[in-house]
């Protein structure tokens, strides 16, 4: 096979490397106060909403200044620069597939052409994840997954539902064969598509036993200790979903899923003492949860600690810890909070008025909320053309930060 890299193509690659660096140094030079880069929110299913809802949407905080905030070092941001360059550089780099790896894929693409189920869920999982240098081929994979699944691997049967769910690889889009193949992976005790089914039936919220089915496929899952399931489950007696209120295994199942890194059990747990839903009311227990839930970046957790202690609700009132939380939900991206620093910004409520600030973070949040819109249309006839240039500066550099994402069953 030829090389993926040869001489010419080498040199080519070299050549526009070379460029790019040249330009992001230039650019880096000219933005050396650019904002820290900064992380997102999971996506939201249906699953995520409901346990995002923990009070509403933004509170009030506030931040330092612009300059304390925005303008870190520039060797700091020349390192940046090299990184972003040599991104470019990685991909041409990359080598053919080993002689090894080409053995190891031609002897398991046999095995799966002679009927072997095992080899087949392999070369379909290979093909999706793209292992041993093989680019990924959705459609080849699940036409592997098939081959297995109906030779009644559970695995292969859970993927092939997936795909299914989401009208992958070619096929689809058919919650009924997905439900269909998810049953059978379930029925071997697969605990991810004993998840799935329970989450899709779950969304029938029109069927009651389709709900309470649900719940106990949630129940199988969670006994074999699949985070997710337990995170949900506690959930569903949490809220009553496929079935009574149970506050005390609503607390048992969160626990279990917290134990295991859940963010979303962590902020759950802290609304369960802070309302005191089946337990007395513990604030000091809920303030525990809570900054855990936050520090592993679920943004209601972040709004909610800031209300409480902007409010001095439970806790005594403390600016500096309720701006750290909003700042923290900011930014995550969420607009509510950006509006508010915005808001605290122009109006010095907690920290000294500054209009780059505020225009900054009205800015930000206008992308979703018109009163932004509203209050930066009105914040910018009190500012400079200048003030206005270097706050759209800001706000174009501004990138949200990324949740570490749980595993997904999907």
């Amino acid at each position: 096979m030829k090389p993926l890299i040869d001489a010419l193509t080498w040199t080519r690659h070299s050549r526009t490397v070379a460029r790019t660096f040249q330009s992001a140094v230039s650019r880096v030079s000219e933005t050396a106060g650019a904002p820290a880069v900064s992380k997102g929110c999971r996506s939201g299913n249906r699953r995520c909403s409901r346990s995002r809802d923990l009070r509403g949407a933004g509170c009030p905080r506030s931040q330092p200044g612009v300059d304390e905030v925005f303008r870190p070092k520039l060797g700091a941001l020349l390192l940046i620069a090299a990184l972003y360059t040599i991104s470019f550089l990685l991909p041409c780099a990359q080598a053919q597939p080993s002689d090894s790896n080409k053995k190891q894929f031609s002897l398991l693409r046999t095995q799966a052409e002679q009927g072997d189920a095992k080899a087949q869920n392999e070369l379909g999982e290979l093909l999706r994840l793209g292992r041993l240098g093989v680019a990924t081929n959705d459609v080849e994979a699940v036409k592997w997954f098939r081959k297995a699944a109906e030779q009644g691997i559970a695995s292969a049967q859970h993927r092939l539902g997936v795909a299914f769910y989401h009208g992958e690889g070619g096929l689809p889009r058919d919650w009924q064969e997905a439900i269909h193949w998810f049953r059978k992976a379930s029925e071997q005790g697969y605990a991810k598509a004993q998840f799935c089914l329970g989450y899709i039936l779950d969304q029938n919220s029109a069927n009651v036993e389709a709900r309470a089915e649900a719940r106990e496929w949630h129940h199988k899952a969670a006994n074999q200790g699949y985070a997710l399931a337990q995170e949900q489950l506690g959930l569903a007696y949490l809220w009553g979903f496929g079935g009574p209120k149970d506050p005390a295994k609503a607390l048992k199942w969160l626990r279990k899923a917290a134990d295991q890194g859940s963010p979303i059990a962590h902020a759950h747990l802290g609304i369960i003492y802070q309302r005191g839903e089946g337990v007395p009311k513990d604030f000091a227990e809920a303030l525990k949860w809570l900054r855990k839930a936050a520090e592993l970046g679920w943004v209601s957790a972040q709004l909610e600690l800031g209300k409480m202690f902007a409010e001095g609700e439970g806790v005594p009132q403390n600016l500096a810890e309720a701006m750290k939380y909003y700042r923290m939900a900011a930014d995550y991206g969420d607009s509510g909070a950006q509006r508010e620093l915005g808001v605290r910004f122009a109006e010095g409520n907690g920290v000294p008025t500054n209009n780059v600030s505020a225009y900054l973070w009205f800015d930000l949040a206008a992308r979703s909320l018109q009163d932004a819109v509203n209050r930066r249309t009105t914040l910018a006839k009190q500012m400079t053309p200048e003030q206005i240039a270097e706050a759209k500066r800001l706000s174009a550099l501004f990138v949200p930060r990324k949740v570490p994402s749980e595993e997904s069953p999907w």
